[in-house]
């Protein structure tokens, strides 16, 4: 019996098209490496691409319409010839639209509980992208590169990693953080047995039980 593959067959010698999948991965790398120099190795992967539509739909179901079109545009080439550069870009826009009517609502949120002498922290949305975290005026309390790793981590795996755009945050973060940060992180992570929002979250069922 002869080995199955579920690789397209070749045609007329070339090597197999690059599945949808594969060629969002692809393009995802690159999107994530230092310095924007393609990696010969995904460019060619992407070069073999022949369904961009479904690498575009696959890229706008995950979230991940903006890295993809980053990754796409260290080989320009490439870029022009799929097609897909107006569907991303259009995504694009409109998550950039939504993010800063997010950021209004923040600072609307939080100038109301800064008047009330309400402390906050922000635990989600566009401010962890940026440090010192400030919307207009106001700087904001946002988790560390430390917590904010294991707040993904546990995000992801509570919801079986079913955007992949939780793992590029994960690879992101990685690649910024300094490998003993990450160990010092991890040790007191291990050491502690639980996050301060776990302690927070069985501290606050104890109060309701009470």
């Amino acid at each position: 019996m002869q080995p199955t593959s579920n690789a397209p067959p070749n045609v007329r010698g070339k090597e197999p098209a690059t599945a949808p999948l594969d060629g969002l991965l692809a393009g995802l790398r690159l999107g994530l490496r230092p310095g924007g120099e393609p990696a010969a190795d995904d460019a060619a992967a992407l070069a073999r691409v022949a369904d961009w539509p479904a690498v575009a739909a696959l890229a706008v179901r995950h979230g991940l319409f903006t890295l993809l079109l980053s990754g796409l545009r260290t080989c320009p080439d490439l870029l022009a010839a799929s097609g897909i550069a107006p569907i991303l870009k259009k995504r694009r826009d409109r998550a950039a639209r939504r993010g800063l009517r997010q950021l209004d609502g923040l600072a609307r949120a939080g100038g109301c509980l800064a008047d009330a002498g309400i402390p906050c922290l922000v635990l989600k949305g566009l401010p962890l992208a940026r440090r010192p975290a400030q919307v207009g005026a106001t700087t904001y309390r946002v988790m560390n590169d430390e917590w904010t790793l294991v707040y993904l981590a546990r995000h992801g795996a509570r919801h079986y990693w079913e955007a992949l755009r939780w793992l590029c945050d994960v690879a992101a973060l990685l690649a910024s953080m300094e490998p003993d940060r990450l160990g010092r992180s991890a040790a007191r992570f291990h050491a502690a047995g639980s996050t301060p929002f776990s302690r927070r979250r069985r501290a606050c069922a104890g109060r309701r039980c009470t």
